[in-house]
């Protein structure tokens, strides 16, 4: 029988270490865990699974710390394992299948080494991450993922060794004696990246480490590589040119990563010259490869080149169909540009092109918040969630909670709270404002009428309300086409609504205009108000404007009312019942019809009667300039 052993380091890991060794206990044959100096309880629990223990001096050297790890090792094959990992048992399987039928000509397997992030918009290993919906157990409670191959998986060799003072490396003794390597699709599950505090801190320790390996070594290219990608990890962008400058010089050949850092340093130096010819070098190779062509677009736009930019983008968008980036790099030129209405529309474009992109969205909200528009922040935020339920790491959770419990609208805004603490329960914002609500007091949570929404608001703003347009010439409190659902409201939120002569602009689709009275009835709480002012039908501020694509008049928001939909089933009537086929229900409140002159003063000063104003509404045009409405909303508390 193959047996096998797995190989671990550890340093004051009695938090993490459990877990690990758990995910492995049916899997492996042995267990050996080096301790380099713990504190805590690390090699207690490494006892208390019965792992083999070895006691290693620290010597700031990772790779001989692995060795001491493989030479406790007694297995035919080694799986190599760090404390915050662990292996799904939906792999267990498959590793052993590797083993047992690999021939003598096969000395190791990479894994997958699966990185997990709660960060949507983050960028690892140079790629974008992914959503995460795998069938795994393991890591099912993170959103998204980035996968890097890893060598883990290897035959027990007699000479065996590791290399590298940091960033400890196999594959050069692999390579050395011409060993064949297969892949496995197994998956290694990596928590680490999730701890951010702890990987900061690990950065400046891995470059010191990085600094004196490379100047131990100072002809060795792989060093150099080393220090050039920890010092970018610290953002020492001079330490990055100098140590990629010099794996070019000592490399006949090198990859992609080092013309892109290069140019990448030169950009964070504002040397934009300097960076073009190495994303040239990188694009003569691969034509349409993408963080070459954003890169290049960010120095063109910074030279002045905008249309190069442009065309540089769109050959990104074109050859990366569903990659944000390319679109966020754009959104950023036109905010560097002076020009925030276009970086919105260009990302408002990119998120209906693209909708499961979280990076997006998130950075949607991040502008908003930079130009000071919190509504909009806000309303970004929930549109965000209701696109992606449970994404945003809490932060847009946070966002949309904190606006509408500022804002007096506890209700809507408790029920965001909630829904973010059922999904990021550590996450500090949310457990601010939690503790903020909590001391307020019961006698603090009425959130009064509810909010107040001035919509298609154009230049004609209200005060205390939130002035809502499709248009951000006009400078509204949030962007919002009403005509695309769903709105980026809560339920029940809206106390009173404003359509003050914009309805009418709406729902030239009948499915449209049906779908935007569904979204207003959800919004509103019940006995919300909603106001409407529309033209006269049979005036000319109607007749005259081609805009102007449905009728609204009290005959029409009769249709939405759910007792006149009652009392026309039972007179027989042919009117559409359409409260009944919505789910909705207006009662109007209020209806009257402003006049036009001469018919205003006439029935002012007596000259004209009612019936006669009335006569003349039903057979004459220009008669009535206007109607105003008022409607109540029927629905059922909750």
């Amino acid at each position: 029988m193959v047996t096998l052993s797995l190989a671990m380091i550890v340093r004051d890991e009695a938090g993490a270490l459990g877990h690990c060794l758990g995910s492995v206990r049916d899997l492996v044959d042995e267990m050996v865990v080096v301790d380099t100096g713990s504190t805590d309880g690390t090699v207690a629990i490494a006892e208390s699974f019965g792992a083999r223990i070895g006691d290693f001096p620290w010597c700031d050297d990772f790779a001989a710390a692995r060795n001491e790890s493989l030479r406790l090792c007694t297995g035919d094959w080694v799986l190599l394992l760090d404390a915050d990992e662990a292996v799904d048992r939906l792999d267990h399987g498959a590793i052993r299948q590797a083993i047992e039928a690999a021939g003598p000509t096969l000395s190791g397997f990479t894994l997958v080494s699966r990185n997990y992030t709660r960060d949507g918009a983050a960028r690892l290993f140079g790629e974008g991450v992914r959503p995460n919906r795998t069938a795994y157990g393991e890591g099912a409670e993170f959103p998204f993922y980035a996968d890097q191959p890893m060598l883990r998986l290897v035959r027990r060799l007699p000479d065996l060794g590791f290399e590298g003072r940091i960033h400890e490396r196999l594959d050069r003794y692999f390579t050395r004696n011409h060993l064949a390597l297969g892949a496995l699709a197994a998956v290694i599950h990596h928590f680490g990246k999730l701890d951010g505090a702890r990987e900061g801190a690990k950065s400046a320790y891995y470059l010191d480490l990085a600094e004196r390996e490379a100047a131990e070594h100072p002809l060795d290219p792989d060093l150099q590589f080393n220090l050039m990608a920890q010092a970018e990890v610290a953002g020492l962008w001079d330490k990055v040119l100098a140590a990629g400058l010099a794996v070019t010089r000592l490399s006949p050949r090198v990859p992609y990563a080092v013309p892109l850092t290069l140019a990448l340093a030169y950009q964070q130096l504002g040397r934009h010259l300097e960076a073009l010819p190495l994303l040239a070098q990188v694009l003569q190779d691969d034509p349409g490869h993408l963080t070459a062509l954003c890169r290049q677009a960010t120095s063109a736009a910074a030279l002045g080149r905008a249309e190069d930019a442009r065309s540089d983008l769109a050959r990104a968008m074109a050859a990366h169909p569903g990659d944000p980036m390319p679109c966020l790099v754009l959104g950023d030129l036109e905010e560097r540009a002076g020009r925030p209405a276009e970086a919105r529309a260009a990302l408002g474009a990119a998120i209906e092109r693209q909708r499961s992109a979280p990076q997006l969205r998130q950075a949607l909200i991040e502008l908003d918040l930079r130009l000071q528009l919190q509504a909009q922040a806000a309303a970004d935020a929930m549109e965000a969630l209701r696109a992606l339920p449970g994404q945003g790491g809490g932060h847009w959770h946070a966002l949309a909670a904190g606006f509408l419990l500022k804002s007096g609208h506890v209700r809507p805004g408790k029920a965001v709270l909630d829904l973010g603490l059922a999904a990021f329960p550590e996450h500090g914002g949310l457990l601010g404002l939690a503790a903020a609500l909590a001391a307020a007091g019961p006698g603090k949570s009425a959130d009064g009428g509810g909010m107040k929404f001035n919509m298609g608001c154009g230049h004609n703003k209200q005060a205390g309300f939130t002035n809502v347009d499709q248009s951000p010439v006009c400078g509204p409190d949030q962007v919002v086409d009403l005509e695309v659902m769903p709105w980026p409201w809560p339920d029940d939120c809206a106390g009173e609504v404003v359509f003050n002569h914009c309805l009418e602009h709406m729902g030239g689709d009948p499915k449209v205009f049906l779908s935007i009275i569904k979204e207003l009835y959800r919004v509103c709480r019940p006995d919300a108000i909603v106001t409407i002012a529309v033209p006269h039908p049979r005036h000319d501020n109607f007749i005259g404007d081609p805009t102007h694509v449905r009728i609204i008049s009290p005959q029409v928001m009769a249709l939405f009312d759910r007792k006149e939909n009652d009392r026309w089933a039972e007179m027989g009537a042919s009117n559409t019942p359409l409260a009944q086929y919505l789910g909705v229900d207006f009662e109007i409140t209020s209806s009257t019809v402003e006049l036009d002159e001469p018919y205003r003063t006439e029935l002012s000063e007596g000259r004209l009667s009612q019936d006669q104003v009335l006569t003349a509404l039903r057979d004459k045009n220009n008669v009535g300039t206007e109607y105003r409405m008022q409607l109540r909303v029927r629905k059922p508390s909750r």
